[in-house]
């Protein structure tokens, strides 16, 4: 391969072979540094994620319990939008209505940041119904997690994951939708407690049928939020 260099009114001149291999290694560094540059700033960048929280029919204390619980982390990957749906104002098993106060923050459900739903009891009823009508108006939604949404049917084509107060529950649970995990306490706790206190609620994540691990649910929920 033979370089040249032709300058406005000077002859051409070319290159000997130490002076070609020296251009060779400036131009191959450029092009490296840049297709790096590109791909370390691909990686670093991290979509915007929103956490939305549909409680069941009980006081708010018990929801701001359950959402402290999870945000006390030293992981700085954790979500910063958190959205929870205002159950005082709404049924909490209204689909319509969640999917509805979404919209008042989200307008156009195509151009919003992912979603991960965390519901519990009758608020997984509406949850559900509300995350499916988001997707099709093409939301996007990352996971849905149902906590003692005992009796609903969960079957949809983003990741599901059940969560419940004991075993038995768990269980019977599955008939209608295991989900892509599960977790269930034990020793059992009482309904209200998984939700008001997942840091005490400690039991078994069921990764797969005879594969199972033990933690709290806090580090279990955190570990799909991030």
């Amino acid at each position: 391969m033979t370089f040249s260099i032709k300058g406005r009114g000077r002859k051409q001149r070319r290159l000997d072979g130490e002076q070609e291999a020296h251009l060779l290694a400036i131009l191959l560094g450029t092009v490296l540094f840049r297709k790096t540059s590109i791909k370390l700033f691909n990686f670093e960048q991290k979509p915007n994620m929103s956490v939305i929280i549909c409680p069941g029919i009980h006081s708010s204390e018990s929801t701001d319990s359950f959402v402290q619980e999870i945000q006390i982390s030293h992981n700085q990957d954790l979500p910063k939008n958190w959205l929870i749906f205002p159950t005082q104002q709404y049924p909490a098993y209204s689909a319509i209505d969640i999917y509805q106060w979404l919209k008042k923050s989200e307008p156009v459900p195509n151009n919003s940041s992912p979603m991960i739903f965390i519901a519990f009891s009758a608020g997984v009823v509406g949850a559900i119904g509300a995350a499916k009508a988001w997707q099709m108006q093409g939301g996007k939604i990352k996971a849905f997690i149902a906590l003692d949404g005992w009796g609903v049917p969960l079957v949809a084509n983003f990741p599901i994951y059940r969560c419940s107060h004991d075993r038995f529950t768990h269980w019977s649970s599955a008939i209608l939708g295991t989900g892509r995990e599960s977790f269930y306490a034990d020793p059992a706790v009482a309904h209200l407690d998984l939700w008001r206190s997942p840091k005490a609620s400690w039991g078994w994540r069921v990764i797969s049928p005879g594969f199972r691990t033990r933690c709290s649910l806090a580090h279990y929920l955190q570990s799909l939020i991030i």
